[in-house]
Formats: C-alpha cells, structure tokens, sequence
C-alpha cells in the first residue's frame, strides 16, 4: 500500500513540475528571449510584432487583473513564431505545447476563469501587434 501512495505522490510531482516548466514558456523572460533573437538577425517585423504585443498586453494587464498573463503570453509566442517559421511541424509543436500549457496552467491554479481571461487578453494582443505594424510600414 506504501509503496502505491509513493508513485502517486511521484506522479503527482512530475505533473506539478511539468506544469511549471510549460508555464515558464509563457514567461517574460522567455518572452524577452525571443524578442532578443528576433532583434539579432534583424528580422524587424516579427520582433515589432512582439514588442507592440507585449505593451498592448502591459497595458491591458494594469486594468484587467487575476487573469493567466503566462497564457497570454505563450499564446502570442505560439502564433507569432508560428507564423514566422512558417512550418507546419513546428505549427503543430506550437500548438500541442500551447495546448500542454493551458492544462498545466488549469492542474496548477484550478481557475478556469482565469486561463480564459488570459486567451482573451492574448488574443487582444495578437491582433493589434498584428495589424498595427503594418499601418506604418
């Protein structure tokens, strides 16, 4: 019987763990990451999409709170590299891994109002880091 009650515990652990490591995906830092190696080649476009993304999701962040901003910001990385590669087997890594981290993120906070607040924000996001760098390019 212990030794039941010790694989569940491990189990348990290794889906915590994993959980919080998808979730670093939609961190700042990583976020940061990528808009640093999007500025190194120069591949201006995309790193200006992230980067008008990412104040759109700042500011949206100071009015609108308890929402998953590690989901919004996964989310943006998800469909903006997505779009940059354009590759359909890293299309569906992406996606798959987004997928991953949306369940990580409700196994760890249990809030399915949050997650979604957070799509939400990300997709706000998304669509005016999309749409506006190409008004003045």
């Amino acid at each position: 019987m212990e030794k039941m009650a010790n694989k569940k515990n491990l189990f348990e652990d290794l889906k915590k763990q994993t959980s919080r490591d998808l979730l670093a995906l939609g961190s700042w830092v990583f976020y940061l990451l990528v808009i640093i190696r999007a500025l190194i080649k120069p591949y201006r476009p995309f790193a200006d999409q992230l980067i008008i993304s990412a104040l759109v999701l700042l500011m949206l962040s100071i009015f609108i709170k308890n929402s998953e901003f590690y989901v919004s910001r996964a989310l943006l990385l998800a469909i903006f590299t997505s779009l940059f590669y354009q590759d359909i087997l890293f299309a569906i890594l992406a996606v798959i891994t987004f997928l991953l981290l949306i369940t990580g993120s409700y196994y760890l906070e249990n809030r399915t109002i949050k997650t979604v607040r957070g799509l939400i924000l990300g997709a706000i996001s998304f669509i005016v880091g999309y749409y506006l760098p190409n008004l003045y390019l």
